[in-house]
């Protein structure tokens, strides 16, 4: 064994008392040092604190609950900014060199030899010989000096044991002193302590560049193979934070499947030895294709067995429905990639565009729970289904808020988008399409002989029949010029030869005016955006054939390859064109679920209509909170941006909670900036049409909801129990009913932190179709300066996704994004208060905040939207 000692002052690495002035600026670029020694990757560096001291214990500064407690939070400060090593508080024990044990105490001397006046802590390094690795690390604090535990200035001969722990556990990760390297770097790993109380960037990348996280590339929808090695001799394996299509084997560590969904995921796998755990950082990739200038190039296939498809004309997004998992699929036609997979309801088929384009209208065809499944577009959330009376097939919207479902066997259901209410059936059908101007809806039946094609004119309540001509139909594509329809049918005239796509005209359904003849079986239909080019599915052969759409020349052949067939030989249930025209998404039999998506270059690309951009709006804000009485109320505020009022829904959940102490009646009241009551409620059915209206009931009838237009401004939302003086936890949401170009631009939420469940846990959505950057504050300290006496001292900050997964979590602010935190201007104006800043996809985000060593008081989270519209 050899006891490695660092170069400064002395045999041992450690700190000289006084003030580092720095000259001049820091050098480009990084300038940490190392002291050639490092621990393994996936190492759990166990530190055995016995930090007892000779003199009666002090009440620190910083509120740290014992020396211990300091010198834990160190450790944390630095397990949040690296990656390949983790560090953890282990058992006290009795410090001895060259036992194997990590001993973190206080002492007047390093293993008898006398500490100075002027240093103020050791780390020991001990290693095998030329190995360069550490066996033993031990950290000796200098007993004789005066400590405290505090942020900011130096305070005389008062040194800070945090900062300290700090720079010496630099060394135990394997930091050498910049400046003693001849560096000019702003770091606290400098060897003379200074007014910096916390890891500078530079500090961080050299704890990095020893320790760098694990990476690995995945190809979004290709097969992915990935061996974990732990250094513990790993008997068992799990993993966490995986990308969606990627599992690990518990026996080998083996990562491995097919990635569905792009992006970067941070994964920790927890590798189980005979004796002890580890735990390893792991970066995966998962990368959308490259495109192609080859039309007819498949860009990318996604593992997805799809019954209908849809395309959005003013977003870059196809929609499919899934029925193996009773959800519909958002696919982003830029990346290639599935943006998100929303729970719809069971066996969902076909789907339609609200005619505002805000909503995605979904048939969910179950028999036993027939029903219409509904998707905010600008969230890309579900919002609540509404059952009908027969198993729906299709869907299309007409005007005036009608819906128009058909189930096979009993017709054409008029449904009110609105309320669900049903209007009355008419005539049977299965496919539906409907005219630009929504007043022409086109239906067709499928399974039966002979099959029809239907015209409907709908400009009014009552619809009325056209024209109904007969042949053997299986689909129906309307062009978006609304010109023509398409219906592939059996034969040039109706009931013989084999099987064609008619072209139609839309004024005279009971004739045709071309055949886009495939030369075999056709197929489901698409058309190109400006209505050129005609896209059919060889069904028999693979192949998609592509017309002239005003010629009906054949002009080009697409292969499918070796795409899933269903029982009967078919490959292609449904085809779509993206709003480009330049990506063409077909749908391959998913029967007996085992199709896929295949998205084919077109070598084409058309003007498609694009609506202004959503704002960048949090879209829905909510804040869980035990509400008590008095000033401990649950009190939500938000801020309205931009130049138009805005439809927001607020609400007061207690009685539906699933949690014990929940608040048995909830209160709610609306506040403008200047105090003023705007509107009350007590039980929401009081005003049950509007809210009824928004979508937006609560499931108990004694939760409360305000629905309301308001101008731009600020306002306060406050939640207490009725009668007054109930307390119990609860829920405060605000949601963005009408999502127009002024937006929710923050939310804050205070309350009464407690431990255990009762902590705050607010909740939030990002709307839009973008990401969008976010800075989210939990405050505490400095709420003292309004008067709140009770508030929380030391509040912990936690950011987790839609799945529960944690995304990240900060303590005090300085310690981690403190210059991207300063850039947005809402820094927060205690240390110990936390933020921490993200850009965010679209969807359900969590944020939790809880009190530094189970400590409760007042606190506030706050979300802010940093982005413009």
């Amino acid at each position: 064994m050899t006891l490695s000692r660092g170069p400064w002052r002395g045999p041992f690495t450690g700190c000289f008392l006084g003030l580092l002035l720095f000259a001049g600026g820091a050098t480009s670029g990084f300038s940490f040092a190392l002291n050639g020694y490092s621990w393994p990757q996936g190492t759990e560096i166990k530190m055995h604190f016995q930090l007892s001291r000779p003199y009666p214990f002090p009440a620190f500064q910083d509120g740290s609950a014992s020396w211990d407690a300091s010198a834990a939070d160190a450790l944390a400060l630095w397990n949040q900014n690296i990656n390949g090593v983790k560090f953890v508080q282990s058992f006290p024990l009795s410090p001895s060199k060259g036992d194997g044990a990590n001993s973190v105490f206080f002492s007047n001397t390093v293993y008898g030899q006398a500490l100075d006046a002027n240093t103020l802590a050791v780390t020991v390094n001990v290693s095998e010989a030329g190995s360069g690795v550490f066996t033993e690390t031990d950290v000796i604090f200098n007993a004789g000096q005066n400590w405290d535990s505090y942020r900011g200035p130096l305070q005389g001969v008062k040194y800070d044991f945090h900062r300290v722990a700090l720079h010496e556990f630099g060394h135990v990760l394997g930091l050498d002193h910049p400046d003693q390297h001849g560096q000019k770097a702003v770091a606290l790993m400098n060897s003379i302590i200074s007014d910096l109380d916390h890891l500078s960037d530079d500090d961080i990348a050299g704890a990095r560049s020893l320790y760098p996280s694990l990476a690995a590339r995945a190809d979004l929808g290709a097969d992915f193979h990935y061996q974990v090695q732990g250094n513990n001799n790993a008997t068992s394996f799990t993993a966490t934070g995986l990308p969606p299509g990627l599992t690990i084997d518990g026996a080998s560590g083996l990562i491995s499947g097919i990635a569905t969904i792009s992006g970067t995921y941070s994964v920790v796998v927890v590798a189980n030895g005979p004796t002890e755990s580890r735990t390893i950082s792991l970066q995966i990739t998962v990368a959308a294709p490259k495109t192609s200038t080859i039309p007819g190039a498949v860009l990318q296939k996604l593992d997805l067995s799809v019954n209908r498809l849809a395309s959005d004309s003013s977003r870059s997004r196809v929609y499919a429905t899934i029925p193996a998992s009773d959800s519909v699929a958002v696919i982003d036609t830029v990346n290639l990639s599935i943006l998100k997979k929303i729970p719809i309801g069971p066996n969902p088929t076909g789907l339609a565009l609200s005619a505002d384009g805000s909503k995605l209208w979904v048939a969910n065809n179950s028999s036993a729970a027939p029903s219409i499944g509904v998707v905010d577009l600008n969230t890309l959330e579900a919002l609540p289904s509404f059952p009908v009376p027969n198993a729906p097939f299709d869907v299309e919207e007409g005007l005036d808020d009608r819906l128009y479902v058909t189930s096979e066997n009993h017709g054409i259901m008029q449904i009110d988008a609105k309320t669900g209410a049903s209007q009355g059936n008419f005539y049977g059908a299965s496919f539906l399409e409907i005219s630009p101007d929504r007043k022409t809806l086109f239906v067709a039946a499928r399974g039966v002989s002979p099959s029809y094609i239907t015209k409907f004119d709908v400009s009014s309540p009552k619809a009325t029949l056209l024209q109904n001509a007969f042949g053997n139909g299986q689909d129906l594509k309307l062009s978006p010029s609304g010109e023509f329809i398409c219906f592939f049918i059996a034969g040039s005239s109706p009931g013989s030869g084999p099987v064609n796509t008619l072209r139609i005209p839309t004024s005279n359904v009971s004739t045709y005016n071309g055949i886009f003849d495939a030369g075999g079986a056709g197929g489901p239909t698409a058309w190109s955006g400006d209505s050129a080019v005609l896209y059919e599915a060889l069904n028999t052969r693979s192949t998609i054939a592509v017309f002239d759409a005003n010629s009906l020349a054949k002009t080009g052949q697409i292969s499918l390859g070796d795409a899933p067939h269903d029982s009967g030989g078919y490959n292609a249930r449904d085809l779509v064109v993206d709003n480009t025209g330049s990506r063409l998404f077909v749908a391959t039999s998913f029967y007996p679920s085992n199709g896929d998506l295949q998205i084919i270059d077109t070598g084409r690309r058309n003007n498609p209509k694009i609506l202004p951009p959503a704002p960048r709006s949090l879209a829905n804000v909510s804040t869980r909170l035990r509400v008590q009485a008095g000033d401990a109320a649950l009190i939500g505020g938000f801020i309205i941006q931009g130049s138009e009022a805005k439809s927001v829904a607020v609400r007061a959940v207690g009685p539906s909670l699933s949690v014990g102490d929940k608040l048995p009646d909830p209160a709610l009241e609306l506040h403008d900036s200047t105090g003023a009551v705007l509107a009350s409620n007590d039980n929401w059915n009081s005003d049950r049409a509007r809210v009824l209206n928004s979508g937006l009931a609560p499931k108990d009838e004694h939760e409360a909801a305000i629905v309301v237009s308001l101008p731009p401004g600020a306002y306060t939302a406050v939640v207490r129990g009725a009668p007054s003086g109930s307390v119990g936890v609860g829920l405060i949401e605000v949601y963005d009913v009408d999502p127009n170009h002024s937006r929710l631009a923050n939310i804050s939420t205070r309350g009464v932190v407690e431990s255990g469940d009762n902590v705050m846990i607010g909740g939030f959505i990002v709307g839009g179709d973008q990401p969008t950057k976010v800075i989210i504050r939990a405050i505490g300290p400095s709420l003292r300066n309004y008067g709140i006496a009770a508030a929380l001292d030391d509040p912990l900050l936690e950011l987790h996704d839609g799945n529960g997964s944690l995304l990240t979590e900060n303590d005090d602010w300085r310690s981690l994004q403190e210059d991207a935190i300063k850039a947005t201007g809402l820094a927060p104006s205690n240390d110990h208060e936390s933020a921490i800043v993200a850009t965010l996809q679209p969807g359900n985000y969590t944020a939790i905040v809880r009190g530094k060593d189970e400590r409760t008081g007042v606190g506030l989270v706050e979300i802010y939207n940093l982005e413009a519209n």
